[in-house]
């Protein structure tokens, strides 16, 4: 082999993982198409990115994995316990997300959602829980003042006691 080549091949491994896999710069990330990306959660600290690899890999072409460790503090360098899969296109995202949602992973069950927060406007399909809004702002479209929300919370509280 030619120096140009061990350099080369170096470089290369450099660049990949612990597990084989190519790594991304911080910054490609912010550059996904949530329409196609997912959001894997309660993740076990034992799940490595290969095991995500090998259980998603089955549902279609994975473009981009973001696995999230902690960057500061004491647990700096475990894992977050949640990663985005970004797929080459939608049905494939879909598919991994009717299949995945729920299932156990070393004893833990996995919550997989779509990454957009937002509802998509095309397929017919949501990707967001309006469970989690706001009571007042679910299907309304109407902003409240700070203080018309804090008369609101008043008003719960006394309807609880």
């Amino acid at each position: 082999m030619s120096k140009r080549a061990v350099q080369m091949e170096r470089e290369r491994n450099r660049a990949r993982g612990a597990t084989g896999t190519m790594r991304f710069h911080r910054n490609a990330t912010a550059v996904t198409d949530k329409k196609r990306t997912i959001y894997i959660g309660n993740l076990d600290r034992r799940v490595t990115e290969y095991m995500l690899i090998k259980l998603f890999q089955k549902f279609g072409k994975m473009t981009r994995i973001n696995f999230t460790w902690h960057k500061v503090g004491e647990r700096r360098g475990t894992p977050r316990g949640y990663a985005f899969i970004e797929y080459k296109n939608r049905e494939e995202c879909v598919r991994a997300q009717k299949a995945m949602d729920g299932k156990l992973c070393l004893g833990r069950h996995l919550t997989v959602r779509y990454a957009a927060d937002k509802e998509y406007d095309d397929d017919n399909l949501e990707a967001t829980d309006s469970s989690k809004q706001p009571a007042n702002d679910r299907n309304l479209g109407v902003k409240m003042s700070a203080a018309d929300k804090i008369r609101a919370i008043q008003e719960k509280l006394k309807k609880m006691r």
